[in-house]
């Protein structure tokens, strides 16, 4: 993503909001470490969080499927032989 278009996102209402959500949510959660142990633990915990995000999307996605599974490249390899 361009600079431009982040800037453009990012000065969004809801996107602000958001922002300052997290912001306090990981504030409140943070030990008085030293600054590298707070970065780290920043880090893995929005990791974290997209992770889980993005994990439920996929399934939700994935749920619009049928159950049915595509024969893969080796399964009609071997129903030419």
């Amino acid at each position: 993503m361009n600079n431009v278009r982040r800037e453009k996102l990012l000065a969004k209402a809801e996107m602000k909001e958001a922002v300052a959500k997290i912001r306090r949510m990981v504030d409140e959660v943070l030990p008085a470490d030293d600054f590298g142990e707070q970065e780290n633990l920043t880090l893995m915990l929005l990791d974290e969080a997209a992770r889980c995000v993005l994990e439920a999307r996929l399934m939700k996605i994935a749920a619009g499927f049928d159950d049915e599974l595509l024969p893969s490249a080796s399964d009609a390899d071997s129903r030419r032989e």
